[in-house]
């Protein structure tokens, strides 16, 4: 199932036998504006209780009820969500979605060239 709302997608991909499932957040398109808008947008917002990247968590935000709308469905049938992936702008929603949701996976996130994503008394740090 794909999700894909404005320039936010995330895929659910399940295996052809019926079993668990991972989530995976697209990465940068180098040729979306909004991409690269959401990359510069260095505002604060919270999620999870935490201070985080705006522009991240606005991408993250447009897909994650998708998400969330497939991951209990796959609940709904005895599956799970075994992982959330991304790269980079990907890998950044990917790792703010297991915060904002309180770690629907059940065994973590994996992501390649991600950014930070959380801010703290030095700047960013990680989540």
């Amino acid at each position: 199932h794909t999700c894909e709302v404005d320039n936010a997608y995330a895929r659910i991909l399940t295996p052809n036998n019926g079993g668990d499932a991972v989530v995976a957040f697209s990465g940068t398109n180098p040729t979306s504006l909004k991409d690269w808008m959401n990359n510069i947008d260095i505002g604060k917002t919270t999620v999870g209780g935490k201070q985080v990247h705006r522009g991240f968590a606005r991408y993250m935000e447009k897909v994650a009820p998708c998400v969330e709308q497939q991951r209990q469905r796959l609940a709904a049938s005895g599956r799970s969500l075994k992982f959330a992936l991304g790269h980079s702008l990907g890998g950044a929603a990917a790792t703010l979605y297991y915060r904002a949701y309180n770690r629907p996976t059940t065994h973590g996130v994996v992501t390649f060239g991600a950014p930070k994503v959380r801010f703290d008394a030095t700047g960013c740090g990680d989540t």
